[in-house]
């Protein structure tokens, strides 16, 4: 039984920092992914093999050295409840076991592995699971820069693990069958259970946009807000490769607004507003190409000739209320960047990009996530340019962010959750699915999502 697993990456499209603060902000999805091939087998001494090429990870252990661990999860009892916490015993014995298999392993490999080794003990006990597997990871997401990563790992990871263990049916991926709200779910705790494991107290959110896809409001403490099935939105992700600390980035905003409260106060106030408006804009996006796409059906609207980049009809209507959309989006990128730079967590490098991105008339940038290096999204506009025109600008500005040492993405936000996938040329060996190129492992599919 062989299958392809893929989860999206994210972003932080407004609300960064005042999160912190009680405010809303907003992560979307986009479609940089990771990529999981599983491969089973059967075989006298069963092993389990995670392979990770981008960290330079091949890890081998037999199935009998978790035994012990995992009659310690009760997984035999099949009910494979979500633990709300970590197991800090057996956290630690698959800490020692994984260095005691490879003692060469760094920390982010480690931390990868153990992940990794806690999601298969607790779902795939011996009575389940007795062949061996092989797990692939592959990703077109740049590790450690703040884009959820380590989330779209873990939801791989324990989407494939639910395969195994039948909690997800290879038949829907066969039948093209959507995931149920219920399954969508088992994958996300489980995934946040992998998430804890690598950073102790996450936040959650990270792994509900790799799972759900789309878009997702959240505001302390618990308040989130899912919006799936959003119109995509072209986007150029820079990364300026420049290391930070989100630590220093998060108390340095934390001092500055104690000591000037009066003027942070009103700052975080708007960067909380922008949130909610952008929200209000993207359902508002969602509402007219849903509208144009029961018009296709019913025949108001004539067939499209071809496909446009919003994914909807070549309706003038439907296309300028699109535009108008976008420009109300560009200008809250534009502001909210404004105010992260009141905050002081942009960065001269982040800067080059912002006045690049105006100079080449690609739309308004802002950083995302902590700031003070690490990456900066362009929303992309297509206004008074022809789709030829867009293409020399995006090449032309990426070729200019090269010569600073930064890395550019063309992605969208919006991108589709958690996915499934078993009839691709790709499965066939685990070779084979290791020597796709990078950038074409996103035409694997189809997907059931």
């Amino acid at each position: 039984m062989d299958y392809i697993i893929s989860a999206p990456g994210k972003v932080i499209l407004f609300g960064e920092h005042a999160a912190v603060f009680g405010k809303p902000a907003i992560a979307a999805a986009i479609d940089l992914r990771t990529y999981l091939l599983v491969e089973t087998s059967s075989s006298e001494t069963p092993t389990v093999t995670l392979e990770f090429p981008d960290i330079h990870l091949l890890f081998k252990v037999e199935v009998d050295k978790l035994a012990s661990l995992t009659a310690q999860t009760k997984a035999d009892h099949l009910n494979w409840s979500t633990p709300k916490t970590l197991d800090r015993h057996i956290f630690d014995s698959l800490s020692s076991l994984a260095l005691l298999e490879e003692p060469g392993l760094t920390k982010v490999q480690q931390a990868a592995v153990v992940s990794f080794l806690y999601l298969y003990i607790h779902l795939c006990p011996p009575s389940v699971c007795a062949d061996s597997s092989n797990w692939v990871v592959r990703s077109t997401l740049p590790i450690g820069a703040g884009l959820g990563s380590s989330a779209s790992i873990c939801v791989c990871l324990a989407a494939g693990l639910l395969v195994l263990n039948g909690q997800l049916s290879i038949e829907q991926a066969r039948d093209l069958k959507n995931l149920s709200e219920k399954q969508l779910a088992l994958v996300d705790d489980w995934s946040f259970v992998g998430e804890m494991c690598i950073h102790g107290n996450p936040s959650g959110i990270d792994n509900a946009v790799a799972t759900q896809g789309g878009a997702l409001l959240f505001q302390r403490p618990n308040n989130r807000v899912p919006l799936v099935d959003i119109p995509e939105m072209k986007l150029l992700l820079t990364n300026t490769k420049h290391p930070r600390s989100t630590a220093d980035l998060v108390g340095g905003v934390g001092v500055l607004t104690k000591e000037f409260g009066a003027i942070m106060d009103p700052i975080m106030t708007s960067v909380g507003e922008i949130s909610n408006q952008a929200m209000e804009i993207i359902s508002r996006g969602k509402k007219v190409v849903d509208q144009s796409h029961v018009e296709l059906e019913q025949g108001i609207l004539p067939q499209p000739t071809s496909e446009d980049a919003c994914n909807v009809v070549e309706d003038e209507a439907t296309i300028q209320k699109l535009r108008d959309i976008g420009s109300e989006m560009q200008h809250l990128v534009r502001i909210n960047h404004g105010l992260l730079i009141a905050m002081g967590v942009s960065h001269p490098k982040l800067e080059i990009i912002r006045t690049a991105s105006v100079v080449h008339n690609l739309g308004e940038t802002k950083l995302t996530g902590a700031g003070g290096g690490g990456c900066a999204i362009t929303l992309v506009t297509s206004k008074d340019k022809t789709a030829a025109q867009l293409e020399q600008s995006v090449n032309s500005f990426t070729e200019e962010m090269a010569t600073h040492g930064f890395e550019v993405h063309e992605t969208t936000i919006g991108a589709r959750g958690v996915g499934m996938c078993i009839d691709h040329p790709s499965l066939k060996t685990v070779q084979a699915f290791k020597q796709v190129d990078r950038a074409d492992l996103k035409n694997i599919g189809p997907w059931t999502h």
